[in-house]
C-alpha cells in the first residue's frame, strides 16, 4: 500500500517561536515568488518521534489583498509540499512566505519554483 501524501497536523508548523527560530538560523533561499528558509529539525533543538518533512506558510496582505486569493496561494503551496514531500529529506523544517505580486502566478511555475528552492536549500533528498 502506498503511503499516504496527505499532510498530517504533525507536519504543519504553528508555533511562532518555530517560525522565529527558523527565520533567524535556517538556510535562506530566495526566488521571484516565495522566499524559503530551511533547516533540520535538530538544528533547532526539537527531536520529533516520527521524523516528517514539516512546512510553515506565511501569506501576507501585499501579496493578496483579498483573503479568498490568500487561501487560494496557501492551498497552492500546501498541494505542491505535499505531492512533493517524499522527495524531501525527512527532517527538515520549511517555512515558506510568499512574495508581493501583481498576480498570481501558474500552479506549474509555483511548482517548478518551490522544487528548485527546495533543492538549493539542500532539503532535497
Amino acid at each position: 500500500m502506498e503511503p499516504t501524501k496527505r499532510l498530517g497536523s504533525d507536519q504543519r508548523i504553528r508555533r511562532q517561536t518555530t517560525f522565529k527560530l527558523l527565520s533567524e538560523k535556517g538556510r535562506f533561499v530566495r526566488g521571484s515568488f516565495f522566499y524559503l528558509w530551511a533547516c533540520r529539525a535538530e538544528d533547532l533543538g526539537r527531536a520529533p518521534a516520527k521524523p516528517k518533512p514539516m512546512v510553515g506558510i506565511v501569506v501576507g496582505r501585499k501579496t493578496d489583498s483579498k483573503a479568498v486569493g490568500r487561501n487560494l496561494w496557501k492551498r497552492r503551496i500546501r498541494e505542491i509540499f505535499q505531492k512533493h514531500q517524499k522527495d524531501l529529506r525527512q527532517e527538515a523544517l520549511c517555512l515558506i512566505k510568499a512574495r508581493p505580486q501583481v498576480k498570481q502566478p501558474s500552479y506549474e511555475a509555483m511548482e517548478q519554483e518551490l522544487v528548485g528552492l527546495f533543492k538549493k536549500a539542500g532539503i532535497w533528498a
